[in-house]
């Protein structure tokens, strides 16, 4: 696994999550590029799966304090419309990835 590979992955979602925060605004082109970066990342043997969900969980903590999961349910808690977040990100976009033989 490449150790640039992570620390860049988290660098670029850190601050997606950090702009998202303090603006509660999606920026859309920076979030498509981030899911090509790590496509590409998986698809390349530079990381694997469960790094890659520690990483972005990991992320997603340290900037708002709590993991995806646990967001997702004080979203569910509240009564906001939380199916969208049933389906992964990459399947909801369409990505699709050959599995390496």
């Amino acid at each position: 696994m490449s150790n640039n590979f992570s620390s860049n992955i988290e660098s670029l979602l850190k601050k997606l999550y950090r702009q998202s925060h303090a603006t509660g605004l999606e920026d859309k082109k920076q979030q498509d590029f981030i899911r090509g970066y790590m496509a590409a990342g998986l698809q390349n043997g530079l990381i694997d799966k469960a790094t890659l969900e520690r990483i972005i969980d990991s992320a997603h903590h340290d900037v708002f304090g709590m993991s995806i999961s646990e967001k997702h349910y004080e979203k569910m808690i509240s009564g906001e419309n939380t199916t969208f977040y049933d389906t992964p990100t990459l399947i909801r976009n369409g990505v699709k990835l050959d599995q390496p033989k």
